[in-house]
């Protein structure tokens, strides 16, 4: 990001190549494949969650038969007009 804007150009980027012994040298080997085997556990863990979410809320929604959604339209709807009937001036 600062290398366009800079306006005295005096920011060289160098290549460099990762040590053969560890990807981050503030770190060992051990550890980097520590935390990287439980940051991909807990990406499973989460994936499996948002799939078990996503079978839990398409299970409900095919579990209701449209005659369910039907009666409980017609039962609002009549809620709806009891308390229009209540509403209107006698």
């Amino acid at each position: 990001l600062c290398v366009p804007p800079c306006p005295v150009d005096c920011i060289a980027l160098v290549p460099t190549a990762p040590s053969a012994k560890a990807p981050w040298p503030e770190y060992s080997t051990e550890e980097t494949v520590y935390w990287r085997t439980r940051t991909e556990k807990h990406l499973d863990r989460l994936a499996r969650r948002a799939a078990k979410r996503k079978r839990v809320r398409a299970s409900a929604s095919d579990s209701k038969p449209s005659d369910e959604r039907d009666r409980m339209r017609d039962e609002i709807r009549a809620a709806v007009e009891r308390v229009r009937a209540k509403r209107k001036p006698t």
